[in-house]
Formats: structure tokens, sequence, C-alpha cells
């Protein structure tokens, strides 16, 4: 074999382990099953109203994710209430289920005027639906997000009014 043969098979072989390790990731992104969990750990910062929402991931693939980006608006009666972000890339582990812990800032004025109520019916419900809609991404590459949680408005909150 000459050289150009040599190189040909090897410089080959290595392109198709490189295409072979991002289709294997390309497809475990787009399977993902993403499911949001109930909110915690409320706190007001700088005005707003911030906790962390929980995403559980389910990979059923057989490779590790880098997950690194989550970009999720936040919905309240088909309104925008604000935005779910990731602080760090999180893996999530082949075959199971992870945990991604994501950051959500919501104004307390978009909230209050996005679902209807009176400062008193908050109140007296003392309940708001959620819907988090977007993608979590890895590698470049995302998975759609739609899913909707009722959280309890938490008693500091309700103290403010």
């Amino acid at each position: 074999m000459n050289k150009k043969t040599v190189f040909f098979f090897v410089g080959g072989g290595i392109l198709l382990w490189i295409a072979y390790f991002f289709y294997r990731r390309i497809l475990a992104v787009q399977r993902l099953q993403i499911n949001v969990d109930l909110p915690s750990e409320f706190r007001k910062e700088n005005g707003f109203i911030v906790f962390t929402q929980r995403l559980m991931v389910n990979n059923a693939s057989t490779v590790d994710l880098d997950i690194s980006t989550v970009n999720l608006d936040v919905y309240s009666a088909g309104y925008f209430v604000g935005k779910a972000s990731l602080p760090q890339s999180q893996t999530i582990a082949a075959n199971g289920t992870s945990v991604i812990v994501a950051k959500v800032t919501c104004s307390i004025t978009d909230i209050l005027q996005a679902v209807g109520y009176t400062i008193s019916d908050l109140i007296s419900k003392n309940k708001l639906k959620l819907s988090f809609q977007g993608t979590v991404g890895a590698y470049g590459f995302t998975a759609p997000v739609n899913q909707t949680t009722s959280l309890e408005i938490p008693q500091w909150i309700l103290k403010l009014f």
C-alpha cells in the first residue's frame, strides 16, 4: 500500500468515528423525555421571585449527555412571566433518569397581571398554574419541553400584600 491509501483509510476511519460519535449524541438528545417537577427554594432577589425548577430527564440512550443549555419560557394563563436558565452545565447519565436544576426568574407584577386575579383572589386561591415551554440542549442540539405544573404560593409572597 502506498502512503495515500493508508492516509485515506486512516483519515476516513477517524472521520467516520467522529460522525458516529456525534450521531449517537444527536439521537440521544432527540429522544430525551423531560418532565417538570414542582418548584422549590423560593426567594426574592432584586424585586423578582426566583425559584429552583427541577427537570426530571430520562435518557434512554447508552451515552451520557452534557446538558449545556436550558432555554425555557415560563407562562401563566398564556402570558410570559419568567425565564428558566441553567446556571452551569450538568451531566445526564445514560440509561436512566437524572435531575437538571434550573433557575427561574419571574416578575411579581407580570405574574399578577398574567393570572388576571386581584390580589385578594390570588391570596384566597393560594395556587398558580405555570407552563414551561422551550428547549434543553446538548452538543448544539435541543430537545423540546412543553410541561405544566401547579405551584402553591409561598406564605412570604402573600405577606407582601
